[in-house]
């Protein structure tokens, strides 16, 4: 957990690339969190589509959002780098374009980890592919090799 001053519990970071067609389902599925104290850091990474108007409607209309624009395509690792360094939350969590969150993921996460003053959270996802009807889950995000044994947390 990083020593931040701000009132965001959580900072949302999202790099985007050309994601004007489903980038309204991922933002809304994170704006409408039950968890409503967080910042949402979104960096378009030079998107030819119309993903950059999308995004400017959306930091319009909703104060939490942070909006960047990268003037060259740099890719995600790099845009994800750029929002960390000025994400204010108590705790991070890094989405791509195409994600979708449950209702109360950001809740349940950030309660857990307060609770345990976890340093990390991972929690399951699950995988929707448009080429094929049935949802799988994917039981584990991050290989348990590439995780400390310590203050690691699952949530079911």
């Amino acid at each position: 957990m990083s020593e931040r001053s701000s009132s965001a519990l959580v900072s949302v970071v999202i790099p985007v690339h050309d994601a004007a067609e489903y980038i309204s389902d991922t933002l809304s599925s994170i704006l409408s969190q039950s968890l409503q104290d967080i910042e949402v850091i979104i960096i378009d990474d030079n998107s030819a589509d119309d993903t950059l108007k999308l995004l400017q409607s959306f930091a319009a209309n909703d104060s939490r959002i942070r909006l960047l624009n990268n003037s060259q395509n740099i890719g995600a690792g790099a845009s994800r780098n750029m929002g960390l360094k000025i994400a204010s939350g108590e705790y991070i969590i890094f989405l791509d374009d195409d994600d979708y969150a449950d209702a109360n993921m950001l809740k349940r996460m950030y309660d857990h980890a307060a609770l345990l003053q976890a340093d990390v959270v991972i929690c399951r996802c699950q995988i929707f592919r448009s080429t094929n009807p049935f949802i799988c889950t994917n039981a584990m995000v991050c290989a348990r090799r590439f995780t400390p044994p310590k203050r690691t947390i699952f949530i079911r």
